[in-house]
């Protein structure tokens, strides 16, 4: 998942994440569970639930706000031809 590239990982669980001023985004149990981190304890034993749904939220957000990001230096490009 994301934790294997170096500096995206860091991006993504800061994005991710609950900050004061801003409404809650995930879960961090889901942030965990995208960035391949394993539970600990009896959570690795007992909870199986792979969580597809809300690592799909996350990564559609995650999406989201890249491309908010790149395709607005797209157009630019466009333009500048």
């Amino acid at each position: 998942m994301l934790d294997h590239s170096p500096g995206i990982d860091g991006t993504a669980a800061s994005y991710t994440g609950n900050r004061p001023g801003r409404p809650q985004r995930f879960e961090d149990h889901v942030r965990e569970a995208v960035l391949d981190h394993k539970p600990g304890g009896m959570k690795r034993v007992y909870d199986l639930h792979l969580y597809y749904a809300e690592k799909l939220a996350l990564l559609t957000a995650w999406e989201e706000r890249l491309f908010s990001i790149v395709e607005p230096a797209a157009g630019m490009m466009e333009a500048a031809e």
